[in-house]
């Protein structure tokens, strides 16, 4: 069975993603904190 073209543009951005990832100088973003969940839960909120 024949790709699509999205098929091909996210294993494509996959690659190009892992492979920044994968550098020893990447920073890993901080993990979410309690203030985060606490505005995302305001800023969601009806």
């Amino acid at each position: 069975m024949a790709k699509t073209d999205i098929e091909k543009m996210i294993e494509e951005e996959t690659k190009n993603r892992l492979s920044i990832m994968e550098r020893p100088d990447y920073i890993f973003p901080p993990k979410i904190g309690r203030g985060d969940w606490i505005a995302m839960a305001l800023a969601t909120s009806p």
